[in-house]
């Protein structure tokens, strides 16, 4: 029937001139950046022709772009995590060797110094560091060291004094 293979000829050309204008609009949209429209053009030329492997191949290679950047976004992102921890850790670290050195200069302060003084801000010290079981070690055996000092001295009341505030 010469009407039908008219109609199907109009049908064909007009599925070839929508496939061309969905390609033409997704190469432009590529070309400004826009994947997202540049996808949705190729897709609607593939809906007009499934063998369109133009609009196929421009696809696979939006994919492909899209997949190294999430691949790239994610490398940054685990950079980034690794500097973060990197830098606590290290914030961590210079904190820990400032509790040491201000723990050191507390036990030199009871060892050396004024006894109440030094007495006081080991008590400030320990107070502020319940947690640090070994630093409290550290400082009560600073303060009984000094306390048998004081009960060699014959010192009595004082090292009895000092023996309490070890404890």
């Amino acid at each position: 029937n010469a009407s039908h293979r008219h109609a199907a000829e109009a049908s064909r050309l007009a599925i070839e001139r929508a496939v061309r204008e969905h390609l033409a609009a997704g190469a432009a949209a590529r070309r400004a950046g826009d994947a997202s429209r540049a996808r949705d053009a190729y897709l609607r030329a593939l809906a007009q022709n499934p063998q369109q492997a133009d609009a196929a191949a421009a696809l696979r290679a939006i994919e492909q772009q899209q997949m190294a950047r999430t691949q790239a976004d994610r490398a940054a992102r685990a950079r980034s995590m690794e500097t973060l921890v990197a830098g606590a850790k290290s914030r961590a670290q210079a904190q820990t060797q400032a509790e040491s050195y201000d723990l050191e200069q507390r036990i030199e302060l009871v060892r050396a110094g004024d006894v109440s003084a030094g007495l006081r801000e080991a008590q400030a010290w320990a107070e502020a560091n319940a947690g640090d079981r070994e630093g409290r070690g550290r400082l009560a055996a600073a303060v009984a060291e000094r306390a048998s000092d004081a009960e060699r001295k014959g010192q009595r009341e004082n090292a009895l004094s000092l023996y309490e505030a070890a404890n």
